[in-house]
């Protein structure tokens, strides 16, 4: 169905109503990445076929419910709901976007949508790209003292404008469930912390799952950016692997 709507787009806009994409059928990750991989304009295609096809693809991903992760969605709507029940807290999180970023505009939907899945409560904030320094400071400085927000994400990256290191050292620590805040990378870097970022912590929930044992092993990370590669070469090490970092000043990595 996908390979039949990407060859009929026609040319250029002969409607008011773009053609829209089938809807997916419940699929593994692995299976929805390569369909989508097949759907990659070739040359010969218009700025119009482009465009309208960017755009079913990231519906078709907003839309798309793996089925690998619904057995986690169960797992944790029923541990959010134990936890209401003896505490009578129900964990809440807060999401900022600024700008029309159309990637993370979707992440920011797939993020409400999760909370909601799991019985999380969830504030979303999408704020106009002319926002300043002051009001998406005002804003972090609202939610530390929100007694409802237990997490707070500020999707990045910002408008240009904006000065992401000050948002993310504005944050307090114990709401920074990105890990982005320095108390929570040195709280990373000696093995005693309470967030990790999203990427690492599910490369290892991967690595798990996939009963491999991590101790002793090789390990190698390429990237030493602050949110992946380092944090993750810092949870391979902390499960007794052997860690070496590459990147881009590395020598004769390709061999």
């Amino acid at each position: 169905e996908l390979q039949q709507f990407r060859y009929s787009l026609p040319d250029t806009d002969t409607s008011t109503e773009p053609p829209k994409a089938p809807k997916p059928k419940k699929m593994s990750w692995s299976d929805m990445v390569a369909e989508v991989a097949n759907l990659v304009a070739p040359k010969s295609y218009t700025a119009y076929q482009k465009r309208i096809l960017r755009d079913n693809i990231l519906a078709l991903y907003d839309r798309l419910n793996t089925v690998e992760s619904s057995e986690d969605y169960e797992r944790i709507k029923a541990e959010t709901e134990a936890f209401v029940e003896k505490t009578g807290v129900r964990p809440g999180l807060a999401v900022i976007i600024v700008g029309e970023d159309p990637a993370s505009q979707v992440y920011v939907r797939n993020k409400k949508r999760a909370c909601d899945e799991v019985g999380f409560y969830s504030e979303s904030y999408e704020l106009p790209a002319e926002t300043t320094q002051e009001e998406l400071n005002a804003l972090v400085d609202k939610l530390n003292k929100n007694d409802k927000i237990h997490g707070i994400l500020c999707q990045l990256p910002l408008p240009k404008h904006l000065d992401e290191n000050e948002v993310i050292m504005r944050i307090d620590p114990a709401k920074d469930v990105d890990a982005f805040h320095p108390v929570n990378v040195g709280k990373i870097m000696i093995g005693d912390f309470d967030f990790v970022p999203c990427t690492p912590a599910g490369i290892m929930e991967l690595i798990k799952e996939s009963d491999v044992s991590v101790e002793g092993k090789e390990c190698v990370v390429i990237g030493r950016s602050n949110i992946v590669g380092k944090p993750m070469s810092m949870l391979l090490l902390h499960q007794h692997g052997t860690v070496t970092i590459c990147h881009s000043r590395t020598k004769d990595l390709k061999e």
